[in-house]
């Protein structure tokens, strides 16, 4: 939390406090370096069901919710378009984009400026590199023998539905008890 929140105090200190708060946040969860695996499956979701916004529109992502937890996937989202940037066009482009919108710059123009490239373009890099990212986030976490215990007696008691079936049957697959997971 308190890398977080210090990446903040220097973006906006950076930007002159002008500043889309998908950067802010894309940059201050990237710099966390933390696996954020537990919102992996809602990323997954909105990935698979076309949610994800485009560089435009990304920022409204954080105010204007249109599915649940919209909000914790917007924070993934823009670090992962953080990522990108700075792994494609260098730390550089970001310090770029951070000037220009001291200077009032839009996001289109912030992007382009940094990147050299048109926003469009880097929509396609951007969506193509997420493509890749969310292809490789397995379908279930791992699950310990207590936790599958827990699922397997809720189960026995009151059945289980959606993604808590979901769940447990990949846990079998991966403590290789395929034929449960039926």
């Amino acid at each position: 939390v308190f890398e977080h929140e210090f990446v903040h105090v220097l973006t906006l200190q950076k930007s002159s406090y002008n500043i889309p708060r998908w950067f802010t946040e894309g940059i201050s969860t990237w710099e966390e370096e933390d696996p954020q695996s537990e919102v992996d499956r809602q990323l997954k979701w909105a990935w698979k069901n076309q949610r994800l916004l485009p560089l435009e529109d990304i920022n409204s992502g954080f105010s204007q919710q249109s599915y649940p937890n919209q909000i914790g996937v917007s924070y993934y989202h823009a670090s992962l378009v953080c990522k990108y940037i700075n792994d494609k066009y260098g730390y550089k482009a970001i310090q770029e984009m951070l000037r220009l919108y001291r200077e009032g710059k839009g996001n289109e123009e912030a992007i382009e400026g940094g990147t050299g490239r048109k926003i469009s373009e880097i929509n396609k890099e951007v969506k193509a590199y997420v493509d890749e990212y969310v292809r490789k986030i397995p379908i279930s976490v791992p699950m310990e023998k207590k936790d599958m215990a827990d699922l397997e007696a809720t189960l026995k008691s009151f059945g289980l539905k959606g993604e808590k079936e979901l769940d447990l049957a990949a846990a079998y697959v991966n403590h290789g008890e395929n034929a449960k997971a039926r």
